[in-house]
């Protein structure tokens, strides 16, 4: 069942929109169940959509030359989500959106969104000050994985996505640790 409940929390925790105004936001957003494999969001499709994780984790990825999966990104509860660059310049995506569990999440979609920025302008600073600390956020998590161990890698993983580690198939954390599910295995039995 969906209420709006998380999604109103979150504008009274991160921005200082009136209550009327987050009524408003919220008559925008629709909600969309998702189960674990859906894609809201293939490679080669214009994102026209903003979503915003009530419940469950979504990841982004990209399919390489050699067809392997590489994930990049996780996303999970109380979380925006989009392809900024496909949605903002209606250039096809580059990257899939999947659901790693069963998700409940709300979108907003673009034509939608159009409508709202002309009822609310504040919405454009909250939604430029969301993509900005969401950056910022995952920028932090992965700034070191280029230069640092496998070992070392997950173990700033779990400091970071503690809360979703667990809930996550092995080979999605391994993709996106870029090293072999045995080798996870491997570290993850030494930091236990």
């Amino acid at each position: 069942m969906f209420n709006k409940n998380s999604l109103k929390e979150y504008f009274l925790q991160n921005h200082d929109f009136s209550i009327h105004e987050i009524h408003t936001i919220l008559s925008y957003f629709r909600p969309l169940n998702l189960e674990v494999g859906d894609h809201c969001l293939k490679e080669g499709k214009v994102s026209n959509s903003i979503f915003f994780i009530e419940g469950g984790i979504l990841r982004t990825y990209h399919v390489d030359k050699n067809s392997n999966e590489i994930t990049n990104f996780f996303f999970s509860e109380n979380q925006f989500l989009m392809n900024f660059k496909s949605y903002s310049r209606d250039e096809p995506s580059n990257i899939y959106i999947q659901a790693v569990t069963a998700c409940k999440i709300f979108y907003l979609n673009k034509k939608d969104e159009k409508k709202l920025l002309k009822v609310i302008s504040q919405w454009a600073i909250f939604f430029d000050k969301e993509l900005h600390d969401m950056l910022l956020h995952k920028m932090s998590i992965y700034r070191n994985f280029k230069i640092a161990s496998a070992k070392e890698n997950y173990e700033s993983f779990l400091k970071h996505e503690r809360h979703i580690a667990n809930r996550i198939p092995l080979q999605y954390i391994a993709s996106f640790l870029g090293i072999a599910p045995q080798s996870l295995s491997r570290i993850r039995r030494e930091c236990n």
